[in-house]
């Protein structure tokens, strides 16, 4: 399914567009690793998952967002090129670093922590893009980020998020065979990289991400 468009008041809605692809206090490794946060992007060049995102951005006329669990400053970076106020907010310092390294990231306002402790705010909109909302498992954390996003709302303002239909059972194209690949990064060399299922527990599912540098092929 598309986005989910939650107002202030808590009322929700599902916008329409296409399915778009750890966040907590502590951050998965291959965001917090610097190595790792390093080729983040090389290895997910692909980014037309936040197209959706813009445009709602545009729908709302937001001034002021909030991307919560910004990664590399991939979202944040493209609000800010259109003149929007962006306050980027991760657990991996790792993830802020690469992003702080960008061009134009001196119009972000970067904060290494999460949701749940948060300066004083008054946004238009907040939004976990990707993968951000699926990855907060634990019921406390996820109702710790959704009372931490609306205290950064202004009244009337927006959050917006993303989740997969379980009815697609995309967790049976998750691995090895379908997701190998070899990626040439410079000054690094061959990664290969692959997603590998590991449990189905339901409502939850859980993966890795396996990446090895100077691959020789599957």
């Amino acid at each position: 399914m598309g986005p989910l468009v939650v107002n202030s008041h808590g009322e929700l809605s599902s916008c329409s567009g296409p399915a778009l692809h750890t966040f907590g206090r502590m951050a998965d490794d291959c965001f917090a690793h610097p190595r790792l946060a390093a080729i983040y992007d090389p290895l997910d060049p692909d980014r037309s998952d936040l197209d959706a995102y813009l445009q709602m951005a545009e729908e709302l006329e937001a001034q002021r967002v909030l991307d919560i669990g910004c990664g590399t400053g991939a979202f944040a970076l493209l609000l800010a090129d259109r003149e929007i106020e962006v306050v980027g907010v991760d657990p991996a310092r790792a993830s802020i670093d690469v992003a702080r390294a960008k061009p134009g990231s001196e119009r972000v306002r970067w904060i290494c922590g999460d949701a749940t402790d948060l300066p004083p705010l008054q946004v238009d909109l907040a939004t976990m893009t990707a993968n951000v909302a699926q990855a907060i498992a634990d019921p406390q954390a996820w109702q710790k980020t959704l009372r931490g996003a609306h205290e950064a709302l202004r009244p009337g303002g927006h959050l917006v998020f993303e989740t997969r239909d379980p009815a697609r059972r995309a967790w049976e194209e998750w691995t090895r065979e379908n997701s190998y690949r070899v990626t040439e990064i410079p000054n690094v060399g061959s990664v290969e990289s692959w997603v590998q299922l590991i449990e189905v527990s339901w409502p939850l599912t859980g993966l890795t991400i396996h990446q090895a540098k100077n691959s020789c092929g599957p």
